[in-house]
């Protein structure tokens, strides 16, 4: 669900870094279970989340922090 100046509706589709931060913390089932439900009921909500390409305005501050985080996750599994 995108607007039309390129930014996401809701929780837009990082699913893969929601899976990431609960394998990472380790958090008891009902946490992450919960955890998951606020993310679900948030796709539907009316927020803007910036777009890491997409997004003209913020990109340099959204590609370095996608490049920070990318060193971070590759630390984190070399260690």
């Amino acid at each position: 669900m995108k607007s039309p100046d390129n930014h996401f509706r809701g929780f837009p589709g990082l699913w893969n870094i929601a899976a990431f931060y609960l394998f990472l913390l380790h958090l008891p089932p009902a946490c992450s279970s919960l955890g998951i439900a606020v993310l679900i009921a948030s796709t539907f909500l009316p927020f803007h989340v910036v777009h890491p390409i997409r997004v003209v305005r913020m990109r340099a501050l959204t590609l370095s922090l996608i490049a920070i985080g990318a060193v971070l996750m590759g630390h984190h599994f070399a260690a």
